[in-house]
């Protein structure tokens, strides 16, 4: 899950798993991956933002190890994006 990416990634001093260009202020126990573009966070906790291949998905980690039924719901054009 992109929850799990907390386990493996160093951890900054507020918790912040990040990989790719990121700049968080007040923000902790996050996880980010920005594939490209910059991602921002001021004043969140506990969320999973993913970006990348013209898609941004901000969910929280609590919800993140169930991606099926987002996944189901899209429209097909956005499964196909990148």
């Amino acid at each position: 899950t992109w929850a799990a990416l907390a386990r493996v990634r160093r951890l900054d001093a507020d918790g912040n798993a990040v990989s790719g260009p990121a700049h968080l202020l007040d923000a902790r126990r996050n996880v980010v991956h920005a594939g490209g573009n910059v991602a921002v966070l001021y004043g969140v906790s506990d969320l999973v933002v993913v970006s990348g291949n013209g898609v941004t998905l901000v969910t929280t980690v609590d919800r993140s190890t169930d991606l099926k039924t987002l996944l189901d719901s899209l429209p097909d054009a956005l499964r196909r994006v990148g």
